[in-house]
């Protein structure tokens, strides 16, 4: 394995899924290097895709409409489940306070492209994983936010992006900057299988 390769698989390992921030914000110049990633991919793979960056108070707006869901929650609760008994307690509060501020990461990335064809969302997943995994080489930390429902999406698209609903619909959104906590060790399930 070469250096190059070495270090995009180092990276790939050390990323975690980031749920609370430091308010700091990373440089102009490291969101550029980032953002610039999902136009190497679309070079290859062109499809309808818009990279929308929200800081600090237009960050906290569209954050109060995604708050509105209760499908955030639902996800959480969903992750619960997953965490050991000795750490339950501690888990909840830890939920409460990411749905209040939706983790305070200063950068928000809202993905959209036309979602109602497979392929175009396949190949913003793809887009998603990459400014991940760029943020990460840069020293920044990333998470993603899901949720369900399509009258916030509506609210989100329409009343605050100012874009048609009926064209553009939410890939992905992520939050982006530097991380106030220690996530847990990430566990690697599933299997690799040989057929010969």
């Amino acid at each position: 394995m070469n250096k190059l390769s070495s270090f995009v698989f180092d990276t790939i390992k050390e990323r975690r899924t980031i749920r609370k921030y430091k308010p700091d914000a990373p440089t102009k110049d490291l969101i550029r290097r980032i953002v610039e990633v999902p136009y190497f991919i679309l070079q290859d793979f062109p499809i309808p895709f818009e990279l929308v960056i929200l800081e600090y108070e237009a960050r906290e707006k569209a954050v109060r409409i995604m708050r509105q869901t209760y499908s955030i929650a639902k996800d959480l609760a969903i992750l619960h489940n997953m965490v050991p008994d000795e750490l339950k307690d501690w888990y909840r509060e830890y939920m409460k306070n990411f749905i209040n501020t939706l983790g305070g990461a200063p950068i928000l990335f809202i993905g959209l492209t036309d979602t109602d064809n497979i392929y175009n969302w396949n190949v913003s997943w793809i887009i998603a994983q990459a400014i991940m995994i760029q943020a990460k080489a840069e020293g920044l930390d990333t998470g993603s936010i899901t949720f369900s429902s399509k009258s916030v999406e509506k609210e989100l698209i329409e009343g605050y992006l100012r874009m048609d609903n009926n064209k553009w619909k939410i890939a992905f959104v992520l939050n982006c900057g530097y991380r106030d906590e220690e996530p847990m060790e990430k566990q690697i399930k599933g299997g690799i299988y040989e057929i010969y």
